[in-house]
């Protein structure tokens, strides 16, 4: 899929569900029963769209996902320390190592020396 596809979808995509949550909140309150037309679906593409570029402008996505990225980054972080050693480390010299974002731009590096995972 090309890239500005993918960038589309991500806004999107958010926006969608943010909006399929909403929807019975809107059915409950206005006891309104909605009914799915062309017009409500090419008015609910433009909301959607609405409230991704929110979510996307506000970086709503670290509200939500910060505790998922602390994992995902101590894991790297874990799993690098462990191979990456050729000597012995303290566990002192381990955690201010672990502390410090050194491992984290290790890891970029390799990431962006592979070409296989660049646009």
């Amino acid at each position: 899929m090309e890239i500005e596809k993918l960038k589309i979808l991500r806004t999107l995509f958010p926006g969608t569900l943010i909006l399929l949550g909403l929807l019975p909140a809107y059915v409950y309150f206005t006891k309104d029963p909605v009914e799915i037309g062309w017009t409500l679906a090419g008015v609910g593409m433009v909301i959607s769209y609405g409230l991704g570029t929110i979510y996307n402008l506000y970086c709503l996505r670290k509200v939500f996902n910060w505790r998922s990225h602390e994992r995902i980054t101590d894991n790297i972080k874990q799993r690098l320390l462990k191979i990456g050693r050729t000597l012995p480390v303290t566990r002192e010299r381990a955690e201010e190592i672990l502390k410090t974002r050194s491992l984290m731009d290790i890891f970029y590096k390799l990431v962006d020396s592979d070409n296989t995972l660049k646009e």
